[in-house]
């Protein structure tokens, strides 16, 4: 969810497993032709994900992506990406 007079979206995630040790979910959207970073998180004990994302760089995308990196690489893309959605 992307608030449009804010500088914030809301990702939310249900049933997501943990990432391997050493391992983060990275956030990503496109934007303008480029991939570009937005977050890194973990979700909780219960898969859950709900996390408060600065858009200045990519408010109007309407595609995002998430991968699995090794933890703290940020911003470097280098998986394959394992959840894929778009901007509602």
């Amino acid at each position: 969810m992307i608030a449009p007079q804010k500088s914030w979206a809301i990702l939310t995630l249900k049933g997501l497993p943990p990432p391997p040790l050493g391992k983060a979910y990275q956030l990503w959207a496109m934007a303008n032709g480029q991939k570009v970073y937005c977050a890194e998180f973990k979700p909780d004990p219960r898969g859950q994900v709900l996390l408060e994302i600065p858009v200045e760089n990519w408010a109007g995308t309407p595609m995002v992506s998430i991968t699995l990196e090794d933890e703290g690489t940020i911003p470097a893309e280098t998986s394959e990406m394992v959840i894929n959605g778009t901007v509602i």
